[in-house]
């Protein structure tokens, strides 16, 4: 700092800070305002025990503007825009030769993490509202509306933090503003706010819950409200009650409320209709053709999306990729990030269901990136629940057990019956594939103890794998009529052709040829139809001569 001092004085110095760098820039700083008295300065830093008088020594001796910037800035978490402030070069000069702002050549200044706190906690109430409210304005005009709604929750102006980041929440989850936005309006009451910022914050806090995976609390935060006026607010609110019913092991539950949600949108669909005419006319008008063609894009890719999933779902997959591809461009087309992660983890799932580990695993990864970024928890967990489905095809069972591992305890954190079930499910089989009899068994066991039906006949099928390794026959072929029943009412064909095919296996093992063999060309008809050409041959080289 070219500040000389005598060798003694140094190693006092040092005594005293112990190379602390804090206590050095203060002395630094304070050596440098008080021209004159450096021996003074020097003495009563040596004899003061705490850091907050020699701060305030420093602190009276800067001008009114310097201490108003440096107030200004301690409201601030990250550094702010410089051009916010006409603030002449040597004063910006003076400041950091005192090592109390810091600027970088991107033209954003900040406090030097020492002071912040010391300038902040010295702010009276009144002034600390007011720099925050000034912060508020600052981040607006810049699109942070995360750090706006900060500045006006440390503000206390609640209404102004929800109206503020309510509108935009799509676009700040998209910039990774989940966390950080949890963390503010967590903190807000319900009960201080009038009816309409009240719904708007119950749904601000069930749709970041989402994306962390917290089911139980969104589904608290829906419920607080009354949402028997129709409205926006209250369809994405059913959206989102059915959501986490449904995850939750409430299918039924999950119906009645999509249901009134499909109510509340029959209604508004004349007034609906009425606006798209008008907004139509006025793009015809304005020419902004662009936003209607966005419209209809939408709409297309929300319909395709759901031909895709039924069509996956009665195991046509051949069709299903075909559709997930023609959505796939459509979202692309609209540029909508959270439509191309959608599709890429249905695209991975469906993949792996056909065995396609590579395809798979690289759809999974672009969709865990994406997730990842915004911060959706819940989601990337979704697709890492496909992944050890994709390992188990490709016969890399130590590889599926790794993952299903890493995912199953976020999913038993949010007591979620469907996604810890089919966790378990692959953790069983792939076990058994392993040779280790007992977890197989015990994950199958743990399977059936879910509350998701869908998820039952996996459980049973791997069951009835251990019970035939086990020479129990009997039991195993008891176990897999429960499991076909199962698969033939969820309407799941890709299960169904692996019952089918070991349930062959068990009777023509008991010495019932027909029986067995007109169970193996039944899953062979259905591999075929899944295009699982591979499975196909596999059972058809277990068909016994026709003649036995």
């Amino acid at each position: 700092s070219g500040i000389v001092l005598p060798s003694k004085d140094v190693k006092r110095l040092a005594a005293r800070t112990h190379g602390n760098p804090r206590l050095l820039q203060l002395f630094v700083a304070s050596y440098r305002v008080q021209t004159g008295e450096e021996t003074a300065v020097f003495d009563n830093f040596m004899r003061t025990p705490t850091l907050q008088p020699l701060f305030d020594r420093l602190w009276r001796r800067l001008k009114i503007e310097e201490q108003q910037l440096l107030q200004a800035l301690s409201v601030f978490r990250s550094p702010a825009p410089l051009d916010a402030w006409a603030i002449s070069a040597t004063t910006l000069s003076w400041l950091q030769q005192l090592h109390l702002i810091q600027c970088d050549e991107l033209g954003s200044i900040a406090l030097m993490p020492s002071w912040q706190e010391l300038i902040y906690s010295d702010l009276s109430p009144e002034i600390r509202e007011q720099r925050h409210i000034e912060a508020a304005a600052i981040r607006f005009v810049r699109g942070e509306y995360t750090a706006v709604s900060y500045h006006y929750f440390q503000a206390g102006k609640y209404r102004a933090a929800i109206r503020a980041w309510f509108p935009h929440r799509q676009e700040e989850i998209a910039r990774g503003q989940t966390q950080a936005a949890l963390t503010i309006f967590q903190q807000i009451s319900l009960n201080r706010l009038p009816k309409k910022d009240s719904k708007a914050l119950a749904i601000i806090r069930a749709e970041l819950k989402q994306l962390v995976g917290d089911l139980r609390g969104g589904l608290a935060d829906i419920e607080t409200q009354d949402w028997s006026v129709d409205g926006e607010l209250t369809v994405r609110a059913r959206s989102l009650q059915g959501h986490f019913l449904y995850n939750l092991g409430y299918p039924d539950k999950a119906i009645e409320t999509y249901a009134e949600g499909v109510s509340v949108i029959y209604r508004l669909q004349t007034e609906l209709a009425q606006f798209y005419n008008l907004r139509s006319r006025v793009f015809f008008r304005q020419r902004e053709f662009r936003e209607g063609k966005r419209e209809l894009l939408r709409a297309q890719y929300e319909t395709g999306l759901l031909q895709a999933m039924l069509a996956a779902s009665q195991g046509e997959f051949v069709e299903a990729q075909q559709q997930y591809q023609q959505v796939l461009s459509l979202a692309a087309e609209m540029d909508y990030a959270e439509g191309i992660a959608k599709v890429h983890r249905n695209l991975a799932h469906l993949l792996a269901r056909q065995a396609k580990l590579t395809e798979s695993i690289a759809h999974s990864q672009q969709a865990i990136q994406y997730y990842e970024q915004i911060g959706d928890q819940l989601r990337m967990a979704m697709v890492q629940m496909n992944l050890p489905a994709a390992y188990i095809q490709a016969k890399q069972f130590e590889k599926a057990v790794d993952s299903a591992q890493q995912v199953l305890p976020f999913f038993e954190k949010i007591r979620n019956p469907h996604f810890i079930a089919i966790t378990a499910a692959n953790l069983a089989e792939a076990y058994f594939e392993l040779g280790d009899i007992e977890q197989a068994e015990a994950y199958a066991f743990y399977v059936l103890r879910q509350e998701d039906p869908h998820a039952h006949p996996y459980g049973l099928f791997t069951l009835a794998l251990v019970r035939r390794q086990q020479g129990e026959l009997d039991q195993a072929r008891t176990v897999l009529v429960q499991a076909q029943k199962l698969a033939e009412s969820n309407g799941d064909s890709y299960l169904l052709a692996y019952v089918q095919r070991l349930l062959g296996e068990v009777f023509i093992a008991e010495n019932q040829i027909v029986e067995g063999r007109k169970l193996l060309q039944e899953a062979i008809d259905l591999f075929t139809k899944l295009d699982m050409v591979h499975e196909a041959d596999q059972t058809e080289n277990l068909l016994p001569p026709i003649d036995r």
